[in-house]
């Protein structure tokens, strides 16, 4: 449940923070005491004030007039333990990320209250956040083995744990479009129940998207090339839906980046889909086009703009916790597949 490698500050911080969630017995201890001696030095019990004439001392607590010196010493606070956290050299890396100015804490760690995963799959995700899984590149420049740090796969680049779950490119059609298209199902599920081409979502590992589903107010694209016009740089957006009575579209594009890659992909998918908007919008004669990426990292990170997809496509918070949900787990089983060859 708690990898050997794991940061032990992140174990005692809260869950809304990043942390496991744990009260720590030795601060429980320390907090518990000095409330003893606060309590004691207020009553000035007449036991109190004999033990203090005998200048008698209890393990803990010191029977002497009341000052900040004679209580224990203060537990760690939150705060230092989050600091403590994120200066740790390999530790930090997921800590400032989880930490960044684009970045939404409470929504990011979303999935350590709600997503009820198995003990050891929970720790299993604080362990590749912490980048201690034992892949190659971590055995050879932290435990110093002599091995090769190469990715067995690709035999490319280093075998790091980031290479692993996001980077290796011998596994981008197959394990990294797998996790891709577990989070774009419940996007796709969603938009087809609200305009009635379903009539119920089933489970996203469950669900096989139809290329095409139509009636006679919308049409709802899944992963379709999109004649156009005029050649456009991107025309295979992972889900599109034209309301023909609306006159208005939604291009909408997934993504399960690195965590370092978080805001660019977000950018980056906005920028991608111009030209195919401004073609759909004179093709079809449509007043409103929109381009909405849907972007969750590897390790479950998202932006300030992922709660306001509540807004722009019929999801509901259950929505956005199952796409979180999925990422991680992808990311999980991606880690295990590779690390077992």
């Amino acid at each position: 449940m708690l990898h050997p490698k794991s940061s032990l500050h992140r174990l005692y911080l809260p869950r809304r923070m990043g942390g496991r969630g744990l009260l720590s017995v030795e601060a429980m201890c320390i907090k518990e005491s000095r409330r003893l001696g606060q309590y004691l030095h207020a009553r000035r019990a007449p036991l109190v004030q004999c033990a203090q004439r005998q200048n008698i001392q209890l393990k803990t607590v010191e029977l002497t007039p009341h000052s900040e010196s004679t209580l224990p010493q203060a537990p760690i606070s939150i705060d230092d333990r989050q600091r403590e956290w994120r200066e740790k050299q390999l530790h930090g890396r997921f800590a400032a990320c989880l930490t960044g100015p684009d970045v939404d804490m409470l929504a990011s760690t979303d999935w350590l209250r709600t997503a009820h995963l198995f003990p050891e799959t929970e720790g299993f995700v604080c362990a590749i956040q912490d980048q201690v899984v034992s892949t190659r590149a971590y055995q050879r420049h932290v435990m110093g083995l002599d091995i090769e740090d190469r990715c067995r796969l690709c035999h490319q680049q280093m075998e790091s744990i980031q290479h692993v779950v996001g980077g290796c490119s011998s596994l981008a059609q197959t394990e990294y479009k797998r996790r891709h298209d577990d989070v774009a199902r419940v996007v796709h599920q969603a938009l087809a129940k609200y305009h009635g081409l379903i009539q119920e979502e089933e489970r996203y590992y469950r669900c096989r998207p139809t290329g095409v589903m139509r009636d006679e107010k919308v049409r709802l694209l899944w992963d379709m090339p999109v004649v156009t016009d005029r050649t456009v740089e991107a025309n295979r957006p992972d889900i599109l839906l034209i309301n023909h009575q609306m006159k208005q579209a939604q291009v909408i594009d997934v993504a399960v980046p690195l965590d370092e890659n978080l805001n660019k992909t977000v950018a980056e998918k906005r920028r991608k889909y111009q030209g195919l908007a401004v073609e759909l919008a004179n093709m079809y004669d449509l007043t409103d086009v929109q381009i909405i990426p849907v972007v969750v990292s590897v390790n479950g990170l998202v932006t300030h703009d992922w709660k306001k997809l509540t807004d722009a496509l019929p999801l509901t918070t259950k929505h956005l916790r199952t796409m979180q949900k999925a990422a991680l787990l992808g990311t999980v089983n991606i880690a295990r597949k590779v690390l077992s060859l």
